[in-house]
């Protein structure tokens, strides 16, 4: 969170005043439970990729496998597959 918080969107945000740098948690510590992600579906999240490409993958792979496996979800609503 260190390097988006001063180089990307987030740092933007927080210096703006429209996002606060506590409300804001790194995706890999809410994964492993260490800190709250979104609590109900008025909150949004925001991906800043600020960083390796090896992250980006990783974000991808993981939200083309939920989305494969829950196509059906409100989350998914209008979301379509692309061959490449």
């Amino acid at each position: 969170m260190e390097q988006a918080s001063h180089n990307g969107d987030i740092g933007r945000a927080a210096v703006d005043g429209t996002l606060r740098r506590e409300d804001v948690a790194e995706l890999g510590r809410v994964l492993l439970g260490e800190e709250e992600g979104r609590r109900d579906d008025d909150e949004i999240t925001v991906f800043d990729s600020t960083g390796l490409a090896v992250q980006d993958l990783a974000v991808a792979v993981a939200v083309y496998e939920d989305w494969r496996a829950n196509r059906g979800r409100a989350a998914f609503v209008g979301v379509t597959e692309i061959t490449l």
